[in-house]
């Protein structure tokens, strides 16, 4: 993954930990991070 991939995603995840819905913020983050990896704009 490149470096901005990672730094992108690394921020995404601490801005989501503090959110109270777990599942949502989950499913979320494993979208983002699914479209970063393979290069896809994020929706």
């Amino acid at each position: 993954m490149m470096p901005t991939a990672k730094g992108c995603a690394k921020w995404l995840v601490r801005n989501f930990e503090s959110c109270s819905n777990k599942t949502e913020i989950i499913m979320s983050r494993c979208h983002v991070i699914y479209a970063i990896m393979r290069g896809e704009p994020i929706q």
